[in-house]
């Protein structure tokens, strides 16, 4: 009888416990491959060195330091991160979804359309092209990010405004609201692609308020004197190089 009870008052504590929000642990996911690694130096997944032949999975922090480079083929898009930048790539079905944390990413991609989306801080990029896309996303600051696009255009939105970039042209792009971002955080993948109010993402970081800019305004789009969160700035001459690297690789038969 006495067993019996404290079988019962065992099964009451634990029943309790798992009623608090985050009391029982969650059920690990297996994560998806999303690409292998076909270039690296001083590059990471995690706490894992990487080199060419390695896989990438859904949700891995990808990190390159000093004088790094690491590049990424998954599927019909090619990803370059430059030194001292880190990023995210994540699959549902045939969608991609990449965040760049720090530093700079390129991309290239075959007749992409709302199947890849690339978040910078709290700015969404999604390029679109019928043939080839080409690009290259950096951050300066948790406020501010640089997009220079070369083939394809590319759809950029800060806030409640939005601007196609045009290929050969590069923006300064503005954020309402910086992101610090949570490295050893570790991805719920069914949070991915669309990102509920109380998903377990929004662990991942942290907001931070930029400056309020003329183009900041609840009452509608900015005034016709200001050039919103968007400003023209010179292209410059390094993801030129990147792209060749690029195109070769997604034009060699010899990637899968």
């Amino acid at each position: 009888m006495r067993s019996i009870v404290r079988s019962f008052i065992r099964l009451i504590l634990a029943t309790a416990l798992c009623v608090a929000p985050r009391a029982c642990p969650i059920v690990a996911q297996q994560a998806e491959p999303v690409g292998s690694v076909s270039g690296a130096n001083n590059a990471m997944a995690g706490t894992m060195l990487v080199s060419s032949g390695s896989t990438v999975f859904s949700g891995d922090l990808l990190k390159t330091g000093d004088a790094g480079r690491l590049q990424v083929q998954s599927g019909g898009m090619q990803f370059v991160l430059d030194a001292n930048s880190a990023a995210r790539i994540f699959r549902t079905g045939d969608r991609e979804v990449v965040e760049l944390e720090r530093g700079s990413l390129s991309y290239a991609a075959k007749g992409v359309s709302e199947n890849l989306v690339l978040f910078a801080q709290d700015i969404r990029f999604v390029p679109k092209s019928s043939d080839l896309a080409v690009g290259q996303i950096s951050i300066a600051t948790r406020c501010e990010v640089k997009a220079s696009v070369l083939r394809g255009t590319l759809q950029a939105t800060s806030g409640k405004e939005s601007k196609t970039i045009e290929p050969g042209t590069a923006y300064q792009v503005l954020s309402e609201i910086g992101v610090d971002y949570n490295d050893s955080w570790k991805p719920v993948l069914r949070d991915y692609p669309e990102y509920p109010r109380d998903a377990d993402y929004h662990g991942s970081h942290t907001h931070v308020a930029c400056a309020t800019g003329t183009w900041q305004s609840d009452k509608g789009p900015h005034p016709p004197w200001s050039e919103g969160p968007f400003k023209q700035v010179a292209a410059g001459t390094v993801i030129a190089v990147t792209t060749v690297v690029l195109v070769k690789a997604l034009e060699s038969p010899d990637k899968p």
